[in-house]
């Protein structure tokens, strides 16, 4: 095998919609990046991953209170990785909370066409010094 001889395989396209792409979304590809970051830097173990994600998958389909429009798996593997992270200490439900938060807010005062940002700490979202 020369250096240049790939050792695996490409990942085949998972998209639902039969495209040539692997994820539909940008953070659908970010959620995936976190969940194999963090299991790769020992917070936690793929099995301890997999039953996050099947839990939070059968608590998902459980409540099946909405249609799946495609966003719902990542939607439990964000559940998941909350669900993991406030278990191992790395963060909370209620610091989860505050930046999902943060994130609406800044979305719902950014005018169109415009990069959603979040303000620097300690600043407020409008009008803050």
């Amino acid at each position: 095998m020369t250096p240049s001889t790939p050792r695996v395989s490409p990942i085949p396209a998972l998209s639902p919609d039969g495209g040539d792409h692997t994820f539909v979304e940008a953070w659908h590809a970010e959620a995936f990046a976190l969940a194999l970051g963090l299991m790769e830097a020992g917070v936690f173990s793929s099995a301890e991953w997999t039953d996050a994600l099947s839990s939070a998958i059968s608590t998902a389909a459980q409540a099946a209170d909405s249609d799946d429009t495609g966003d719902t798996y990542y939607g439990d593997w964000l559940r998941a990785l909350e669900t993991l992270c406030a278990r191992k200490g790395v963060t909370s439900p209620a610091a989860v909370e505050a930046r999902a938060s943060a994130w609406r807010d800044a979305y719902l005062n950014t005018l169109h066409g415009r990069p959603v940002e979040l303000p620097a700490a300690g600043r407020r979202l409008r009008g803050g010094p």
